[in-house]
């Protein structure tokens, strides 16, 4: 069910809606838009959404909180989601519009035959963007095009640059090395532990210096920052679930950071908020 409209902007290249999601039995809904579209869940996701594009060779196609699907005009889109209870925004660009800006930050022929589409990670300044735009479009856009404007105009060239530059990544990355495969599973599955670097080189089987810089070119990240990533991922979702079993103290040792206070410092640091605020809005 649509709750807001962002038709009082004054604004043609972007138009926002805002949906209220049931949490009933699972349903379906077919989408077709003559616009470059993604939707964004403003939460941690709970439940499970996912779409399926026939035309593009998606099916049931997975919906993470943490990335965005942007998808080409005039393709039908089958979405659906189960106990996924809440508001998501959905986002559409005018093609022309889109494609002009595609072209200015080096993402050229979007449009060739109305097959283009692409996925990414959604990262801090996209968030804040989805997330002003959304406050703009529930109160009715009361500033206009003076402010709605510039702000698709950032969403757009922050989409389509994270697409450029996740395609550059992924034209200059070599395989990954089985050793840096190993320390990455290792990581992501023993992520409360502390594992210095000479420990995490020997794993990988090389020396640390090379070790150093054969993670970075393969994740971005260098290895301490890598893992505070996962732990953050990992305590955000324990958060979500509002389970009052787990204090924020304990969330916090079990996600393996120093304690609460060092929770809470980068929690704010990465999300824009305090765990214990963030806590509170999943309530609501």
């Amino acid at each position: 069910m649509i709750v807001h409209r962002s038709n009082r902007s004054g604004v043609a290249e972007l138009s926002v809606t805002i949906h209220e999601f049931d949490a009933c039995a699972p349903a379906s809904i077919i989408k077709e838009q003559g616009s470059y579209h993604f939707w964004y869940r403003p939460r941690v996701e709970k439940g499970y959404t996912w779409a399926t594009v026939p035309e593009l060779g998606l099916s049931h196609y997975h919906n993470s909180r943490d990335h965005l699907l942007v998808c080409p005009p005039f393709v039908p889109v089958y979405g659906g989601w189960e106990g996924a209870a809440g508001r998501v925004a959905g986002f559409r660009f005018s093609p022309r519009f889109f494609e002009a800006v595609a072209d200015q930050v080096g993402l050229p022929l979007l449009g060739v035959k109305g097959r283009w589409h692409d996925s990414f990670a959604i990262d801090q300044r996209l968030e804040a963007l989805c997330w002003l735009l959304m406050e703009e479009t529930e109160a009715q856009c009361p500033h206009g095009p003076l402010y709605f404007e510039p702000l698709a105009r950032a969403l757009a060239v922050g989409v389509l640059s994270a697409i450029r530059d996740k395609r550059l990544r992924k034209a200059r990355a070599p395989a990954v090395p089985p050793g840096i495969r190993r320390v990455i599973q290792c990581l992501e599955t023993d992520f409360a532990n502390n594992f210095p670097i000479n420990e995490l080189a020997a794993m990988a089987k090389v020396s640390r210096g090379h070790f150093a810089l054969s993670f970075r070119q393969v994740t971005g990240f260098s290895p301490h920052q890598y893992l505070l990533r996962v732990r953050l991922s990992y305590a955000r979702k324990l958060i979500a679930q509002g389970n009052p079993v787990l204090s924020l103290a304990e969330i916090a040792a079990v996600s393996g950071f120093f304690d609460q206070s060092h929770l809470d410092r980068v929690f704010q640091r990465f999300f824009g908020t305090t765990p214990s605020h963030f806590r509170s809005q999943q309530e609501h």
